[in-house]
C-alpha cells in the first residue's frame, strides 16, 4: 500500500494524544472528571471520559517509533515530541513495584 496511507495514520495517531501525554482507546479526553459524579452505573465506573491507557499509549508509541525508523524525515519534531510526552505519561502512571494499573 502508498506511504501516503501510513502518513495519514501518524496523523491520526498525533491527533489522538491526550494532553496528559498519553492515548485513549478511540478518542482525545475532552472532558472533566465531574462527569463521572453523572454517570448512573455503579458497576461501570469512571466510562463518562475516555482516559489515557498505558496499553494505548505504549501500542501508540510503538507504532510512531516504526514508523519514524522507515520515514525519518516525515513530521520529525512532531513524533519525537510525542514520544518524548507518552514516555513522561508511562513513568509518572508507574507503580513504585514497576507495574501499571490494570
Amino acid at each position: 500500500f502508498p506511504a501516503s496511507r501510513l502518513y495519514d495514520a501518524v496523523h491520526v495517531i498525533l491527533t489522538l494524544q491526550n494532553n496528559d501525554g498519553g492515548w485513549a482507546t478511540y478518542e482525545n479526553n475532552r472532558g472533566f472528571g465531574f462527569y463521572e459524579w453523572m454517570n448512573p452505573s455503579e458497576v461501570f465506573g469512571d466510562i463518562m471520559i475516555d482516559y489515557s491507557y498505558v496499553e494505548c499509549s505504549c501500542a501508540s508509541m510503538t507504532a510512531l517509533a516504526a514508523f519514524r525508523r522507515k520515514f525519518p524525515d516525515h513530521r520529525r519534531k512532531e513524533i519525537e515530541g510525542a514520544l518524548r510526552r507518552g514516555a513522561r505519561f508511562i513513568t509518572s502512571i508507574q507503580r513504585p513495584d514497576g507495574s501499571w494499573y490494570g
